[in-house]
């Protein structure tokens, strides 16, 4: 067996009530995912890469902490770059339970899975959800209900896929139990995030639901550059054989 990488704990500083734990992974590839920490109170973990935009991500943290029924069940990892200026000294008091991850910049988006996968390797709930900075939950108790759609596969322990309604692409806010990331080693193998989810949740004969009664407000900025075209090619199965290779490791 190839052993873990080692990755180094930075600095941990504590604000009067609230903790901001932020730590400088060295390494990002064959990451250990696993149940690192247990909280009991921590049900949710939300996931959010960031770069240079601290206005619009705490805009975006508020909706998500405010309009939840019990805001200490929720822990915000951020992933951000360490030559991200705007980034340094960031705080969110408003979350009891946040933990900033900094990295090496790689190759910005092409990146992006291997920034969720440093995310879910210090997640502790038994959800994962995929949050983007530019986002806005718009469902107040939106934690309840997600829970509560959950909780068959939560409590099971087996892999589960869903999505938050929103504007943008059905699947493009997958909710996974954290039991997915412990049996494949990484949130995703591709950028497009939610598009590999939702190909490998299909290859696994997993229905992934759209939550209807959670719905989130996506409004990405001008020349972000999305134009769907790479989302055509996982329609196409241009990944087959990595996401059916994938899925085998799911139903083991």
């Amino acid at each position: 067996m190839t052993p873990a990488p080692a990755y180094k704990v930075g600095l941990l500083t504590k604000k009067g009530p609230h903790t901001i734990e932020i730590l400088d992974d060295l390494h990002v590839y064959n990451l250990p995912i696993g149940r690192l920490q247990e909280f009991p109170e921590i049900k949710i973990s939300v996931l959010v890469p960031s770069r240079s935009r601290p206005d619009l991500l705490k805009k975006s943290l508020r909706t998500v902490i405010e309009l939840a029924d019990d805001p200490n069940s929720i822990q915000v990892i951020i992933r951000s770059d360490l030559c991200d200026k705007y980034m340094k000294g960031f705080e969110f008091p408003e979350c009891k339970n946040l933990k900033i991850v900094r990295g090496e910049r790689m190759k910005g988006y092409a990146s992006l899975h291997f920034f969720y996968t440093q995310c879910a390797m210090h997640a502790s709930g038994s959800l994962l959800v995929l949050w983007n900075d530019d986002a806005q939950m718009i469902t107040r108790g939106w934690d309840k209900l997600l829970l509560k759609e959950t909780a068959n596969e939560r409590e099971k322990e087996i892999p589960g896929f869903w999505a938050l309604s929103n504007n943008h692409w059905p699947y493009a806010f997958p909710v996974i139990t954290r039991c997915v990331t412990e049996r494949l080693g990484a949130f995703a193998r591709f950028s497009y995030n939610d598009a590999y989810l939702h190909q490998l949740a299909r290859a696994s004969g997993i229905e992934q639901r759209v939550l209807e009664n959670v719905r989130v407000q996506h409004d990405m900025p001008e020349g972000s550059g999305w134009d769907g075209k790479s989302y055509d090619l996982y329609q196409a199965g241009f990944f087959n054989d990595i996401i059916h290779a994938d899925a085998k490791l799911l139903a083991k």
